[in-house]
């Protein structure tokens, strides 16, 4: 085969040498040098005939590893082949509230309606349901931070949802279920500083102008995702 008459071969889709190092790589600085001048192009070398001639013709000028240059096969070595980097795969884009990796909950008995807001919210699309999805995860919230806390005998159930929210996430730090830079960043929300906030989630629920977008919601996730699984988990 020609490639062997450079000092190449392919094993099991590895590049392999034949000969010594030096005299292949001898031959194919030759090659590339010759295709690089246009003193030779790939139609030269397009069927058998023309990478012969060629061939022959750097063999005759001693380009070509000699057999003296033979390898013995055990002593060959294998190159794995160079692999190109394509472009990375785009991160799926999450199309329901609770996505399908969230952590599995073992639900109790008294977490009924809990649990069946939590699986509508693992089904229903963002793109199609924005709005049933930002009503029901006010719910979800409010259910969760108000049994943990009753749990824990935690405030009163009166307590406006930021306080529960702040108690509840009190509790959680002391119980090291979450960390005091999560509870910080929870605090921020309960303050309504940014614009991913509880006040945000009430304006979802009762305003008629102020309407949730994919994106927010799944920021939403994003930020409550954690809290609203350990309410529910403990």
């Amino acid at each position: 085969m020609n490639r062997n008459r450079v000092g190449v071969s392919v094993i099991g889709n590895r590049f392999a040498l034949t000969h010594q190092e030096d005299a292949v790589v001898n031959g194919l600085s030759r090659i590339a040098e010759d295709l690089a001048a246009g003193r030779i192009v790939l139609g030269d070398l397009w069927d058998n005939e023309g990478k012969l001639a060629y061939l022959n013709r750097l063999e005759a000028e001693g380009m070509l590893p000699r057999e003296a240059d033979a390898l013995p096969a055990e002593q060959r070595p294998v190159r794995r082949p160079v692999r190109r980097r394509g472009r990375p795969q785009a991160r799926q884009r999450q199309a329901t509230f609770i996505p399908a990796d969230a952590v599995d909950i073992a639900w109790r008995g008294d977490q009924g309606r809990a649990r069946a807001i939590w699986d509508e919210l693992r089904w229903l699309q963002l793109d199609r349901h924005p709005n049933a999805i930002s009503a029901l995860l006010r719910i979800l919230l409010e259910l969760s931070v108000t049994a943990y806390n009753e749990s824990r005998m935690l405030g009163d159930n009166n307590d406006a949802l930021d306080r529960k929210v702040r108690l509840a996430s009190e509790d959680l730090v002391v119980r090291e279920i979450i960390d005091r830079e999560y509870a910080a960043e929870l605090d921020r929300m309960r303050q309504n500083t940014e614009l991913i906030s509880i006040r945000s989630m009430h304006r979802y629920v009762h305003s008629d102008t102020f309407a949730p977008l994919p994106d927010e919601l799944v920021a939403f996730w994003t930020r409550l995702g954690r809290f609203i699984t350990a309410c529910l988990s403990h």
